[in-house]
């Protein structure tokens, strides 16, 4: 199988810990790291199935770019790869996905840095880098433009107190990050995550704007098609 990015570093990290260590009791990083393997993993199932595409090119190009965000994806080199000019190409990915190809190309790159500011202290200009951004201010324009904070504002709220998790609960997890609420398909896909959260509050659907707004959340963090929403934000 296919793993995210995101993934494909957590298991890497994981079993260099394994390496140094017989006794995973004793090991809470190595414990940690496996754990938030599995969710990653998870969530991003989750999320891929809610993505459907009826045309083959694009259901080959949709992971292309969820693999390779940090690569430099041109729409002439993503039309080359699969097989049509780039005006045919521009308006089928927009048919089947709902998104410019520009868009959404920005929108996986801005998930990618939500990720990165909730869990380490990079620079913004490193962060930029690691995510395919040209760099820092670039990144900072683009991340304001979908999430509707900037990303120090963003990073700043990671120790708020209620968070509404439609993406990344297992990673927040892993940082100590105790979200106030979640998914109930989110939640349910990891029996690890339905146990360390016993009282989070489930919600039947990312869409039921106002039972989330009545949580009167600091931050949500969601997947980018989420911000297509936006009455949600006001």
């Amino acid at each position: 199988m296919e793993f995210p990015r995101y993934a494909e570093d957590l298991l890497k990290n994981s079993l260099e810990q394994f390496q140094h260590t017989q006794n995973l009791n004793t090991t809470p990083k190595l414990h940690l790291l496996l754990r938030e393997l599995l969710d990653t993993i998870f969530e991003r199932k989750s999320i891929d199935n809610s993505f459907v595409t009826n045309d083959q090119a694009i259901q080959q190009a949709v992971p292309y770019i969820k693999q390779h965000f940090a690569a430099p994806l041109t729409r002439s080199f993503m039309a080359d790869m699969t097989g049509f000019n780039e005006s045919y190409f521009s308006s089928l990915f927009k048919k089947e996905t709902g998104w410019s190809f520009a868009e959404y190309v920005n929108q996986i790159r801005v998930d990618q840095a939500k990720l990165l500011l909730l869990g380490a202290n990079d620079k913004l200009q490193d962060i930029a880098l690691k995510t395919g951004f040209a760099d820092g201010s670039y990144l900072g324009k683009t991340f304001t433009k979908y999430v509707h904070l900037s990303p120090s504002s963003f990073r700043k709220r990671r120790h708020s107190h209620r968070i509404v998790s439609i993406q990344f609960l297992g990673a927040l997890v892993a940082l100590g990050i105790q979200p106030l609420a979640t998914t109930r398909k989110l939640l349910q896909s990891s029996k690890l995550l339905h146990k360390r959260l016993p009282t989070i509050v489930e919600i039947e659907s990312f869409d039921l704007l106002e039972e989330i707004r009545q949580l009167e959340p600091e931050l949500i963090v969601a997947p980018t098609y989420f911000y297509n929403y936006q009455t949600i934000l006001i």
